[in-house]
């Protein structure tokens, strides 16, 4: 039996690594894609030309394509975490409260200092987890709890926005999902992040399985159920502060990376729950460069806000999955 469960591995190593580098090769065909405006243009350029496009290169579009495959990849890994938790696959980072926490963040930031500070965003998005987690009593008192505490921070972030409307428009751009603000600095955030809850989540992945099965099934082989949900928790916390801070509210990516790894690599995916979190990473990174270089090209020269594409991409696939008569959502 265990050469038989070791040939298993063996056979089952190639199948995953294929699959992430797969993956990892469209992710550069397709930042390859978004920036062809300004590398394909270089080569019939002049010299001075071609520098002044290689700057633009360099210091604005690398860095706003980078950064939305950072801020995609902290999405979908913190979606893929939160469906496994909850056991619910409608379940995404958003849920416990992070999202009207930095929104909060930011409407603060506008009526105090007049502009959009990112350490008031991601403080807010901290906060609100924290006061979540503070109301909840477990697991599904932490989705209640979640919600609860996104209705009051959205009421409050629409009383500041009604006593200082000239900070609406800034205020409702943010929160619709952005990628334009999006530099260097942006992915240093974000990047430490998405490392350190891709390497805590992938090796929590088989106590995870073991959690699916129950809590007391999970207790009777010796796992530390709430020290692995909390340290959960704030994984997801993590991921969707980093985010939400530099991106805004940026509807299906969390939710929907996840479903669509399953989908594609369903026969890979059998009990392989750390290959589902390290895929999910990876499709939540490829699906907003894709929406970011969408909301570029589709109404040029005007630019639409990410997350209104990301919002409709994720409509118009999960509609394709009712019409069809097998959603993904079972």
């Amino acid at each position: 039996m265990l050469a038989s469960s070791a040939s298993m591995v063996k056979a089952k190593a190639p199948g995953d690594s294929a699959a992430i580098v797969f993956l990892l090769v469209i992710s550069l065909v397709l930042a390859l894609i978004a920036s062809a405006d300004l590398w394909w243009p270089m080569v019939r350029l002049s010299q001075n030309e071609s520098a002044a496009m290689q700057s633009m290169l360099l210091d604005v579009r690398l860095p706003r394509i980078f950064g939305a495959w950072a801020a995609g990849a902290c999405l979908g890994l913190g979606g893929a975490i939160a469906q496994s938790l909850f056991r619910n696959p409608l379940a995404d980072p958003y849920l416990i409260g992070s999202a009207s926490g930095a929104g909060l963040g930011v409407t603060v930031s506008l009526v105090l200092l007049g502009a959009v500070r990112m350490e008031f965003a991601f403080a807010g998005a901290l906060l609100a987890v924290a006061l979540t987690v503070a109301l909840a009593r477990g697991r599904d008192a932490l989705l209640l709890a979640g919600f609860v505490i996104s209705i009051v921070l959205s009421a409050l972030v629409a009383l500041l926005l009604v006593q200082h409307p000239e900070h609406l428009r800034v205020s409702q751009l943010f929160m619709l999902g952005q990628t334009h603000l999006l530099d260097w600095q942006a992915s240093k955030m974000m990047l430490p992040a998405l490392t350190l809850s891709l390497l805590l989540s992938t090796r929590l992945a088989k106590p995870m399985e073991a959690m699916a099965l129950g809590d007391n099934t999970a207790r009777s082989l010796g796992l530390p159920v709430e020290a692995i949900r909390w340290t959960l928790v704030a994984l997801i916390a993590l991921l969707s502060a980093a985010s939400v801070t530099y991106c805004g509210m940026l509807a299906f990516v969390g939710l929907g990376a996840a479903h669509m790894v399953r989908g594609v690599f369903k026969k890979v995916l059998v009990n392989n729950l750390k290959l589902l979190l390290t895929l999910s990473a990876i499709v939540g990174g490829m699906l907003l460069v894709l929406s970011d270089f969408l909301a570029r090209i589709l109404f040029w020269p005007s630019e639409m806000p990410v997350g209104v594409i990301t919002a409709l991409l994720g409509g118009v696939y999960l509609l394709s999955l009712l019409g069809v008569g097998r959603s993904g959502l079972r």
